[in-house]
């Protein structure tokens, strides 16, 4: 039985066969949503070209397809969480490697494919992170300690000039609480705050966190990646990096158990890039004096006088609440040589800013330091962030 003429095929990709990336965007297992992205979207339209169908295996164009926007989708994701670019290539270069293995794939096509994600990539890496306005939380970890918590408030503008404020909770590890309490201040004010959490598990007690992790157990330094202190300045880089920024210096307030942490941050740290530090309501101090032992003084601390100096010249503001004199309040510290430096924490502020302004006068040194107190105001971080944030920005 003989049949009619065969029609020739035709080379051209019908519509129904072209690989269509406007369905994948949408809906699908390697695309739960469509990018916002319109540089993604842009990059995913030319992959879509590039994986037309053409001589070679179907399995392997839909392969490809997949792979790439996978890939794409990857990156796209990744950048919520504020990496740096090299934890940005390594998804696509893993999920690259099967297909450049593929011996079915035609080597046309496999170069025209690494180019087409190279191009992907270096858009993404190249391109700074941006802060949505409002809430949010990201985790850092490029540092030598354990990954970070980091609650955040951007305002509505981030602008390559916009000023960065650490804020460092108190004892009860509650990094999510002080970032609500200053919330409206980075709004009102126009700074991008950061509020890294150093929890219990990974920070346990006064000496991993108040004491920014500097002295091991036996007494010896640990390796200065490891202080809490060198996170903040490791943080500050990585924001800078991802985020565009260029401010040369950040701002950092600590309240309580925060501000036993934040005015240690120049002894350990002396040529630490913060414009100004204010210790607010800390319940005991580190004396800058050699004859107390560390923590409530620098003996065995690994300051050296040198340190000293720098320390005592470098912008601080002890910042005291007048109504925070309840002797008996928690958890300030009672050891004996906390008792001794006053009876609360307003009377052991006053002392402390006292003896640091004979030490200047001692070395002939410049004071860099100042006090102030909010009248009326107890242990309370909300009300006391007010004061610190006009103290950071107002006239």
């Amino acid at each position: 039985m003989r049949s009619g003429p065969s029609t020739p095929k035709s080379d051209a990709p019908s519509r129904e066969s072209r690989f269509e990336i406007r369905p994948l965007l949408s809906a699908g297992p390697f695309c739960p949503k469509r990018p916002r992205s319109k540089t993604l979207r842009r990059v995913l339209g030319v992959v879509g070209h590039v994986f037309a169908p053409q001589p070679g295996s179907a399995a392997i164009r839909q392969l490809c397809a997949r792979r790439a926007q996978h890939a794409a989708v990857s990156l796209a994701r990744t950048r919520d969480t504020k990496p740096h670019a090299a934890s940005m290539l390594l998804p696509a270069f893993r999920r690259m490697r099967p297909l450049l293995l593929a011996r079915s794939l035609p080597c046309a096509l496999a170069r025209t494919f690494l180019l087409a994600l190279l191009a992907t990539v270096s858009a993404f890496a190249a391109a700074p992170e941006k802060f949505r306005a409002g809430d949010g939380l990201f985790t850092f970890t490029a540092w030598d300690g354990p990954p970070l918590p980091v609650y955040f408030h951007a305002p509505a503008n981030v602008t390559p000039a916009t000023a960065i404020v650490f804020v460092m909770h108190g004892q009860g590890r509650n990094g999510d609480e002080y970032r609500d309490q200053w919330s409206d201040l980075a709004a009102r004010y126009g700074f991008l705050l950061l509020v890294p959490t150093f929890g219990n598990r990974d920070f346990p007690g006064f000496e991993s966190f108040n004491y920014g992790n500097v002295l091991a157990p036996d007494g010896t330094r640990r390796p200065s990646g490891q202080w809490a202190f060198t996170a903040i300045e490791r943080l500050f880089d990585h924001v800078k990096s991802t985020a565009g920024l260029i401010a040369p210096t950040y701002f950092i307030y600590g309240h309580s158990a925060g501000a036993q942490f934040v005015h240690r941050l120049f002894f350990f740290l002396p040529d630490a890039r913060a414009a100004r530090v204010i210790s607010a309501n800390a319940g005991a101090y580190m004396l800058p004096d050699f004859k107390t032992a560390h923590p409530y003084g620098l003996g065995g601390s690994g300051v050296t006088p040198a340190d000293l100096k720098t320390a005592l010249t470098r912008p601080v503001l002890v910042l005291l609440g007048e109504a925070d004199i309840d002797p008996n309040h928690r958890p300030m510290p009672r050891t004996p040589e906390a008792n001794a430096q006053g009876l609360h924490r307003f009377s052991r502020g006053l002392n402390y800013f006292r003896l640091a302004t004979e030490q200047t006068v001692r070395l002939g040194v410049p004071f860099g330091w100042k006090i102030a107190t909010v009248p009326g105001v107890a242990h309370s971080n909300t009300l006391m962030a007010p004061a610190a944030a006009a103290h950071f920005f107002g006239p």
